[in-house]
């Protein structure tokens, strides 16, 4: 399902005059740096980014960039030759994805003057549109990765659900993977063991699938709220070891006992 983009507006004290731009040398690129944040930390995994910008009302722009974060989430982008002192406006774009699908997020800012041919940007900080998930009997929780095919040929969008029967001795309860790049579901139970701030679970399929050997291990915090999850594959999976962060409730089907 789409998501309208949420635009972040700047305040006016970000808005900064020209008149102290230093013009950039034509033959050079514009380059535009900057950092995106989630919920105050780096992104768990980089995040897909678009840029442009234009150097003066009803300009064709820039080059349309699209880039990824590297792991502190800051982001570095060339947006091609640039012929004045002064931004006119840049648009930014980030993709984030969780179990209700992608979502974007678009950052716009207005007359900034550059220094040198670098314009830096504030950082952009981003919050999770859904609540952190517990852990608890009874509860359920999804996540969501995606993993880029070899050479670039195409991808698959992934939503782990799982659902805690029982926290005794053990912890258990049944998940469900669901790709896009494939029709059928992988599903089955899982166990593991809870230690004083950590969560380790090894999911077992039931029913024909190359998919297994998935296991989890995540930080508990002492409120029971979970963690990022490191999801560890043996290769036989399209989705590959990632880092993940679970939410309430689990939009996949159910998944009912006897499996």
């Amino acid at each position: 399902m789409a998501h309208p983009p949420r635009i972040v507006s700047l305040p006016a004290l970000l808005i900064m005059a020209a008149c102290n731009g230093t013009a950039p040398d034509p033959d050079t690129m514009l380059r535009v740096e900057g950092r995106v944040l989630e919920e105050g930390q780096p992104p768990l995994r980089p995040l897909d980014m678009d840029m442009q910008a234009w150097p003066s009302l009803g300009n064709a722009g820039t080059d349309f960039v699209v880039l990824q974060t590297d792991p502190a989430g800051a982001y570095t982008a060339e947006l091609g030759r640039f012929p004045g002192p002064v931004v006119d406006s840049v648009r930014v774009g980030v993709i984030q994805n969780d179990c209700d699908g992608e979502f974007r997020t678009e950052l716009r800012h207005a007359e900034h003057s550059l220094d040198g041919n670098t314009l830096t940007l504030p950082a952009l900080a981003l919050s999770d549109r859904l609540p952190m998930a517990q852990l608890g009997t009874g509860q359920a929780m999804c996540a969501a990765t995606r993993t880029q095919f070899a050479g670039g040929q195409g991808g698959d969008y992934a939503r782990l659900a799982l659902w805690i029967d029982g926290i005794s001795d053990s912890v258990r309860g049944r998940w469900r993977l669901n790709h896009s790049a494939s029709i059928g579901d992988d599903y089955g139970y899982f166990s593991g063991f809870l230690g004083s701030d950590a969560l380790t679970l090894q999911l077992r399929p039931t029913g024909p699938t190359l998919c297994t050997g998935l296991g989890l291990e995540m930080g508990v915090s002492d409120i029971a709220t979970l963690g990022p999850a490191n999801l560890l594959s043996n290769g036989d999976c399209f989705i590959s070891n990632t880092t993940l962060r679970f939410f309430e409730g689990a939009v996949l089907s159910e998944v009912l006992p006897p499996i």
